[in-house]
């Protein structure tokens, strides 16, 4: 991207919809799982085709709540300032939109995923709706992308009984030298056998806040089993 190209990037908004059939989906290799804040765990995700920053799968709806996964398919580090979902039936019936603020991580690098999720009004979705969304994001400075919280030591329960079917634990690592990271939380997306994503789940760790060089640890319980998982942090 040239440096002309780079400053009228200051802020993109990206659209995309999700079909149902995955063609073309993004290759496994040009997701990056190794730098600092990726998402980790033990699924390779189906992915739509997209450009830029944007929505590359999801998730039917659960009490009117939709997992969403993000890609940035951009050469530059973004920040994720907002995502904004529409659903419409599949007959182009009547639209409901909600949006978010929260990814996890907020900040990701060239080809990095992010968890997120939305929650529509019930009585406006539709069973099987058709999600479009658009993520508006913010190229960021190199030591601005630093300043993530790595996830690792994931630890996935036996199965409960109860409203909690299971709980991910896992340890949230600020490895930078001078940032504080404040409100760490984890977030946890489950994913069917076909890839796609079934339920998200978030939860604070168990400190407000992160030194540098430190670590903390974080549970988040499940409404449901999780098999294969992704995990990733967040904070401010």
């Amino acid at each position: 991207m040239s440096r002309p190209a780079a400053r009228r990037f200051a802020s993109t908004v990206v659209s995309v919809v999700l079909v149902a059939i995955a063609t073309g989906a993004v290759p496994a290799g040009a997701v990056d799982t190794t730098t600092p804040g990726a998402p980790q765990g033990n699924v390779t995700p189906t992915l739509q085709p997209a450009t830029g920053v944007a929505l590359v799968a999801q998730s039917a709806p659960v009490d009117g709540r939709v997992a969403l996964l993000l890609h940035n398919g951009t050469a530059r580090a973004v920040r994720i300032d907002l995502v904004t979902a529409v659903a419409t039936s599949a007959e182009g019936g009547l639209a409901t939109r909600a949006r978010t603020v929260k990814t996890y991580p907020q900040v990701l690098g060239p080809d990095q995923l992010a968890l997120t999720s939305v929650t529509f009004r019930t009585k406006g979705l539709a069973t099987t709706p058709t999600v479009t969304a658009k993520v508006r994001s913010t190229p960021v400075s190199a030591t601005r992308a630093e300043q993530v919280l790595s996830v690792g030591g994931l630890v996935l329960s036996a199965p409960q009984t109860g409203t909690v079917a299971q709980t991910m634990r896992s340890t949230l690592t600020n490895a930078t030298s001078s940032w504080t990271a404040r409100r760490p939380e984890a977030a946890v997306m489950c994913f069917g056998e076909a890839g796609t994503p079934t339920t998200f789940s978030a939860a604070p760790a168990s400190a407000g806040r992160v030194a540098p060089g430190k670590t903390v640890s974080a549970s988040v319980p499940l409404t449901s089993l999780c098999p294969t998982y992704l995990v990733a942090a967040r904070a401010s």
